[in-house]
């Protein structure tokens, strides 16, 4: 890993180092400098890299809101999952729908759209939409420049990163972000807007359960727009903000 006080780049040997860390004391999961641990302030470029997606860059938006502007251990966490082969043969290759809700800055959505799925980010702050809708122009407009290459026989991006594995193929899915106003009226919005058939295949989150109310906010988000699989990797907090109820925690819902 190596960081300066405006740039964090992140090797995967080095994000499956944290992750590990973080698995032998789950309440680092929540802890925003295991990942960059350069300060507190905003305006970091972080550059990830992933199995079969490779770099994936986000910028800390400036100035920063109140949450979702740093990429937490959990979000990482998340996105190394979606890169393991089996989850992406099943699913994402075959261009699932997913829905990130408090997408923060995108990495995981990010790695799912290279990885095949159709993947909407949503956040409530508009400087957090604002950040996602750039990240989704720069990525559509990353996948038609590296579709264009290799047309052309220049090849795209090549994935080196897992040796002698057998080489997935993968097409960019699409990507796009909205605001969602998780309470009620909002998500009667969303339920008019979303025909059950259009519905996600997969609702995600992640470091979104900050108050009790969050928890009946994201149930009624996966109730309301998901029509398969919801998956959250969470600290729950309860009093202050870094009282730790429960860490990392994978929950699969079956919602059929």
């Amino acid at each position: 890993m190596q960081s300066t006080e405006s740039e964090l780049r992140m090797s995967h040997g080095a994000i499956r180092a944290c992750l590990r860390k973080c698995a032998a004391q789950p309440e680092l999961f929540a802890t925003m400098g295991m990942v960059n641990p350069a300060g507190q302030n905003a305006g970091t470029r972080c550059a990830f890299e992933l199995p079969h997606v490779g770099t994936i860059v986000v910028q800390e938006p400036t100035p920063p809101p109140s949450t979702g502007w740093r990429v937490s251990p959990a979000s990482l966490a998340l996105a190394d999952w979606a890169c393991q082969p089996h989850m992406v043969a099943r699913h994402w290759a075959k261009g699932a729908s997913v829905l990130e809700v408090g997408a923060g800055l995108g990495v995981p959505g990010v790695a799912l759209a290279r990885l095949g799925a159709s993947v909407t980010l949503t956040e409530h702050a508009p400087v957090l939409v604002a950040a996602l809708e750039a990240l989704a122009r720069a990525e559509t407009a990353r996948a038609a420049a590296t579709e264009t290459a290799a047309a052309a026989g220049e090849g795209g991006e090549k994935d080196e990163s897992h040796g002698g594995e057998e080489e997935l193929k993968l097409a960019f899915g699409s990507l796009c972000a909205a605001q969602l106003d998780a309470g009620a009226a909002g998500l009667e919005q969303w339920r008019a807007a979303w025909p059950a058939a259009e519905r996600a295949d997969w609702v995600v989150a992640v470091e979104f359960l900050y108050e009790e109310k969050h928890a009946r906010m994201l149930a009624g988000v996966a109730l309301a727009l998901c029509k398969m699989n919801f998956v959250t990797i969470c600290a729950v907090r309860t009093g202050s903000y870094h009282k730790v109820r429960f860490c990392c925690e994978f929950l699969l819902l079956m919602l059929r």
